[in-house]
């Protein structure tokens, strides 16, 4: 019996303790609009000694645990490093505290942000839907930008409002849910959204795919080609030589290497073609 009364007491503790945590972020975003806790913090809401956090976080830290560590103990951790705060609340207090941080909306766990992505991507599908290609737009940034993936994104920019979208996703998804601090919940998903895209598990190439077969027919008819497997960033390959093939129809060359009298016959034909239609200089 005394053991069991022990366990409760234990219990009553941690969860004051929690909600003290909880109540110090939610006060901290309502104040400034974000929130962060460091080791005193930790310390002094989940009423745990230097001595104790720190021995504790060290013994997980050696023991190979890849989010418990004695930097992580360190850190100032907020909302982009949420993850770690969990597993250090966890260590310190219990799985049944994360829940509490869940429940709060503070913390969305590995099932949840599934969710909140597929809320993402079902909204830019509909966008998708209804969008209108504009295949010359897009041909004109092509040139504009000299770059595929620069133009693409673009475009993507241009005719979609993707902040927009992440926010209209993060509500969609809250209404599925219970919060206990509904603001600070969403929030906290429409953060947690950019920083999917900042750490590249959401790309536009995966949120825009229906979109790249479109695009990919107009960069060919451009004589740009995106090579298989080229890294983002870089630049497209240009399709030279179907570049140079044009260029020899419109000066009437044949193929293969050219004599430097058919080259400068050549030249002296298309100048006398064209000349007439220049302005002179001023």
């Amino acid at each position: 019996m005394m053991e069991v009364a022990t366990c409760r007491r234990e219990a009553g503790v941690r969860d004051v303790a929690i909600h003290t945590l909880i109540d110090d972020i939610a006060a901290q975003w309502r104040t400034a609009g974000t929130w962060w806790v460091d080791a005193a913090t930790l310390q002094r809401t989940l009423g745990v000694s230097p001595q104790d956090y720190y021995q504790s976080t060290y013994a997980t830290d050696l023991s190979g645990d890849r989010m418990v560590t004695l930097e992580a103990a360190n850190d100032r951790l907020d909302a982009s490093s949420v993850g770690v705060l969990a597993a250090l609340v966890e260590h310190l207090a219990g799985p049944a505290a994360v829940a509490e941080l869940v429940v709060a909306g503070i913390y969305h766990p590995h099932e949840q942000q599934a969710e909140l992505m597929a809320a993402l991507m079902d909204r830019v599908a509909s966008l998708i839907g209804r969008h209108q290609f504009q295949e010359q737009t897009y041909r004109a940034m092509l040139h504009d930008r000299r770059n595929v993936e620069r133009a693409r994104d673009t475009y993507i920019d241009h005719f979609f409002d993707l902040a927009a979208a992440r926010r209209l996703a993060a509500a969609a998804y809250c209404r599925e849910r219970a919060f206990a601090l509904p603001d600070l919940a969403l929030a906290t998903a429409e953060g947690l959204l950019g920083l999917l895209f900042e750490r590249h598990v959401l790309t536009s190439e995966s949120l825009f795919a229906r979109l790249f077969p479109r695009f990919a027919a107009a960069e060919r008819a451009e004589g740009f080609a995106r090579e298989r497997g080229a890294a983002r960033g870089a630049e497209p390959h240009v399709d030279r030589a179907g570049e140079e093939s044009q260029a020899r129809r419109v000066m009437g060359l044949r193929r293969g290497r050219l004599t430097l009298d058919e080259l400068r016959d050549s030249i002296e034909s298309v100048h006398a073609t064209i000349a007439p239609n220049l302005q002179p200089l001023a």
